[in-house]
């Protein structure tokens, strides 16, 4: 069994005593002595009761945002995500020339056909690199 806090106390007493009014003021047959003061205590009622299911709905978008902040704490702090967004300066590492392969490798042996793909004309390398040249001499 749970403890209730005053406040809990309080609101039930005033709710109860609100509930009273409206029970007096009420006759046999449903019209109301007063109106006003039957329309104040219900308003009150309405008002409490709202208030509650509004701080239950907060307490759990509170606990949701908590599983948000947990799982964000979590993937910022790995710590593989310290290089998280760092900017890798790639041309500081880089080698400045093209590496060349030694002059003992022997040539290697094309068999025929090997270098086509498809079944129509295709450009081979050296027609490439020329065409290559073409365009940049026509651009420059």
């Amino acid at each position: 069994m749970s403890e209730q806090s005053q406040e809990d106390l309080d609101l039930a007493y005033t709710r109860d005593i609100r509930r009273k009014i409206v029970d007096e003021q009420m006759s046999a047959s449903g019209e109301a002595r007063d109106i006003k003061v039957v329309l104040q205590a219900l308003d009150g009622i309405d008002r409490q009761a709202l208030t509650k299911m509004k701080i239950k709905s907060d307490e759990g978008m509170n606990s949701a945002a908590a599983m948000a902040v947990g799982a964000l704490a979590t993937l910022f702090l790995d710590p593989r995500a310290k290089k998280m967004g760092e900017v890798i300066d790639i041309a500081a590492g880089a080698a400045r020339t093209v590496p060349e392969l030694p002059a003992d490798l022997p040539m290697p042996e094309i068999l025929p056909g090997e270098m086509d793909a498809g079944g129509g004309a295709q450009e081979n390398y050296d027609t490439f690199m020329s065409r290559m040249a073409e365009e940049a001499n026509k651009a420059a």
